[in-house]
């Protein structure tokens, strides 16, 4: 093109030539052709001239194809207004690559709306209808591809305060957080995306290479792509009514599925899901409807025994009760008792719904409230020991309610959250190996020795679990009590 610089400086301004972040595009003409160029942006850009990616058409209906940049307003370091946690999606495109869209007269791409040729998800220059369609079309790509995505938004330059431009970059992008385990790598991978005046969004560049490894098996353990389709919701909701045990609920949406990994969540996403609909069924009644079901089986077993606590506007905070089975078991065998907080401590794994436990508030004096009913419902005898979750709520409460009862922690529980507590961990399986040989294989020096050598070999010195779970070590390895029941 002759008049190359006069057409930059009446777009662009007199100084055209910042150094900014541009929307590499490639174009292609009615006849297929497209000559590549890329022209900078500048500040001074009106609305008029919003574009990121041009074909200029001559008088007998030709064009050249140019590739436009966009201002320098979603640079590495502008401002961010609103940050949005994406559902992930993977597929990894190794390097920002140019990506060849023929544009319709109405300059649509044909892959508006997020209709992706291929599996290696969106590419620069294709045209969305809607930003959510383009995130969605990226999260799939960050799925199968062993990563998580975040929205990014900017709307600076506009006096509209509408969005205008849309960065998605890895969940793993930022500086490192000391406090979790190997959370961010300042990762560089990202998607650019403009808005054109039409509405519609056009991808820019795109960074497909990631500063850590990927593993697409590991993807369903990022919260960004655990989520039910509204079809396996329905189907949750249709066999809760039936009446069908939650767990034979879950099984048979996985077998339905294929198996487990192909359900698209956890287990304990399904049950969460089922619980919330519970509680909002209940609503402001569920001390009312937890007093009627007690008084039922009240009637039926006429040695059930059960408490409430409430507070002063009638809610449940504490609830007790033990089915008669338990109460004659109790009477010949009270040496060990298991007392299983995983539905109460954590929210996402109670079995029925927020009220069914002591307390979701995890605090001392409920405990406390549940284990002096305990003795008093079981005539006052206490257990030789307790294995109970790693709380400190509860341990207090026990200290001061049973003083010359054995606690300890479960140790399944503790080993069950290895997949989350390593999933960041380089060798995951040859790592949770050797932990799992100290833990269970030495001896009592040996234990606290090849602990710290552990910690220093993996870099885990500063992992508060790990560092927690050592500093009560004599409450669950094996070799500190051998010597109890």
């Amino acid at each position: 093109m002759e008049n190359y610089d006069e057409i930059c400086s009446q777009i662009f301004g007199d100084n055209p030539y910042d150094e900014q972040e541009i929307y590499d595009l490639t174009i292609e003409d009615e006849d297929g052709g497209g000559e590549r160029m890329e022209l900078p942006t500048d500040n001074t850009i009106g609305d008029e001239q919003e574009i990121c990616d041009l074909t200029i058409d001559d008088e007998d209906g030709g064009g050249e194809g140019m590739e436009l940049p966009t201002d320098n307003t979603i640079g590495e370091d502008e401002d961010v207004d609103a940050t949005v946690d994406a559902h992930n999606l993977d597929d990894d495109v190794s390097g920002a690559v140019d990506h060849e869209i023929p544009i319709s007269g109405n300059g649509k791409s044909q892959l508006e709306g997020g209709q992706v040729n291929g599996s290696a998800g969106p590419q620069p220059g294709m045209l969305y209808a809607t930003i959510d369609s383009l995130f969605d079309d990226y999260q799939a790509h960050a799925r199968r591809s062993g990563f998580s995505a975040v929205k990014r938004m900017n709307r600076k330059m506009y006096d509209d305060k509408e969005l205008k431009y849309a960065r998605f970059v890895c969940s793993k992008a930022g500086k490192r957080n000391s406090r979790l385990l190997l959370k961010k790598t300042n990762c560089k991978a990202r998607l650019n995306a403009k808005k054109l005046m039409d509405g519609s969004w056009v991808v820019g560049k795109i960074i497909s290479e990631h500063n850590h490894d990927l593993d697409p098996s590991y993807s369903i353990l990022m919260p960004a792509h655990r989520q039910l389709t509204v079809h396996q919701k329905r189907q949750l909701e249709a066999i809760e009514i039936a009446g069908i045990r939650l767990f034979k609920n879950i099984r048979l949406l996985k077998v339905q599925c294929g198996g487990p990994e192909n359900l698209g969540a956890l287990q304990k996403d399904c049950q969460n899901y089922i619980e919330e609909r519970r509680r909002k069924m209940i609503g402001d009644s569920d001390a009312e409807a937890v007093r009627n079901l007690f008084n039922r089986l009240k009637l039926r077993y006429g040695n059930f025994y059960h408490l409430m606590a409430t507070d002063n506007e009638g809610h449940l905070r504490n609830v007790l009760w033990i089915h008669p089975r338990s109460r004659a078991a109790y009477e010949d065998f009270h040496d060990a008792l298991s007392f299983d907080t995983t539905y109460l401590i954590n929210r996402h794994q109670m079995p029925f719904a927020a009220f069914i436990g002591v307390n979701h508030h995890e605090n001392t004096s409920s405990f406390k409230w549940m284990f002096s009913n305990w003795l008093a419902a079981m005539g006052g005898v206490a257990h030789v020991s307790i294995i109970t979750d790693q709380d400190e709520s509860i341990k207090q409460a026990l200290h001061e309610v049973m003083p010359d009862t054995i606690h300890r922690y479960c140790i399944w529980h503790i080993m069950e959250k290895l997949p989350i507590k390593f999933r960041d961990v380089a060798d995951y399986n040859k790592v949770v190996t050797k932990w799992k040989g100290i833990v269970y294989d030495s001896l009592d020096k040996d234990t606290e020795i090849k602990w710290v050598e552990f910690l220093v070999e993996h870099h885990l010195e500063k992992n508060m679990w790990l560092q927690d779970l050592f500093s009560k070590r004599e409450k669950w390895v094996p070799v500190y009590l051998n010597h109890t029941f």
